[in-house]
């Protein structure tokens, strides 16, 4: 067996904790609703009211009446409780951050965790799936398990891309004013792209982030995710397809340090398919088979107890 049982307390911990992550994104998104500032401001002699956005920009919603000043106070009110909101929610994700470290379920590299929340936080959750060895993390909080570290072990995260979604990824880069590359600066300034590898981004202290993209027949070949020159070049991958077509398997994790954010995936079954069939390419490292093999025996255990679902053929 390649993996232990958590503990009931540390399945419950688990559980407060996502819940407390999820009313933080809720809080969050909430507070950004109502991040823009009412003002009344005279123009051509008449009192207007203008709401003025995070960007600068500006739209005037008319002149002063008693249905404008019952808008802007309601607006008011919204935006205190917000805050409020948001503050309460805060303070109870940093308690759970604390929890996790007390409870032993502190599992995910802690640059992962920021990759994933930085990746969030521009809007671009939808367009990618983390696979390869940190699926596991997510395998682990769905069944209540710990794996082991010759399981776990990998100094590199493997992020598939939707590029028949590059429009609205590109959008999203643009209106962050960033490349990937220049995001992924933002976690950590020492990751740079690797020349020889022009698909991966390495940090100084050897974490590799690579990007890997769905094949087609529409395959354009070898375009950065953002369009811009230096940035990351992903490389297609054996089994997008499949990897795309199904629905992103979604778990709130837990770094090193406490931290949460949330990862997609891929459904189990999947991922212990491809396990198995990479275990088989003679044109593959053998310690790399072995550990495929490893990760794949240790899915399907899960799979067979129930530990976790699948919804494909495995």
């Amino acid at each position: 067996m390649t993996f232990a049982l958590l503990e009931d307390d540390a399945i419950a911990q688990l559980t407060r904790s996502a819940a407390a992550f999820e009313r933080h994104a809720t809080a969050q998104l909430q507070h950004t609703r109502f991040s823009a500032q009412f003002h009344w401001l005279e123009r051509d002699g008449i009192v207007q009211l203008v709401k003025t956005y995070a960007d600068g920009k500006e739209h005037t919603l008319g002149p002063r009446t008693n249905k404008r000043l019952a808008l802007h106070s309601k607006y008011l009110a919204d935006q205190l409780a917000a805050q409020q909101a948001l503050d309460v929610a805060r303070q109870d994700l940093r308690a759970s951050q604390g929890r996790n470290l007390a409870f032993g379920i502190a599992r995910v590299p802690t640059i992962v965790i920021r990759i994933l929340n930085a990746l969030e936080s521009k809007g671009l959750g939808a367009y990618y799936r983390v696979i390869g060895t940190h699926a596991l993390y997510a395998y682990e909080v769905a069944a209540g398990v710990v794996f082991d570290a010759q399981s776990t072990a990998t100094r590199d995260v493997d992020l598939l891309w939707d590029v028949q979604q590059r429009i609205k990824l590109v959008a999203n880069l643009d209106a962050a004013g960033l490349t990937m590359l220049e995001l992924l600066q933002r976690v950590d300034q020492t990751f740079e792209r690797m020349e020889e590898q022009k698909e991966s981004a390495m940090n100084a202290e050897g974490f590799a982030v690579d990007f890997l993209r769905r094949r087609g027949a529409d395959d354009e070949g070898a375009d950065s995710l953002s369009g811009k020159e230096g940035d990351v070049l992903p490389v297609p991958a054996e089994n997008s397809q499949a990897f795309l077509n199904s629905a992103p398997y979604e778990q709130v994790v837990v770094g090193l340090d406490g931290s949460m954010a949330r990862m997609r995936t891929v459904d189990p079954g999947i991922f212990m398919n491809f396990k198995r069939w990479l275990a088989q390419l003679d044109t593959r490292e053998p310690l790399k088979r072995h550990r495929d093999r490893r990760q794949a025996d240790a899915v399907e255990q899960l799979l067979q107890r129930g530990l976790l679902t699948s919804s494909v053929t495995w």
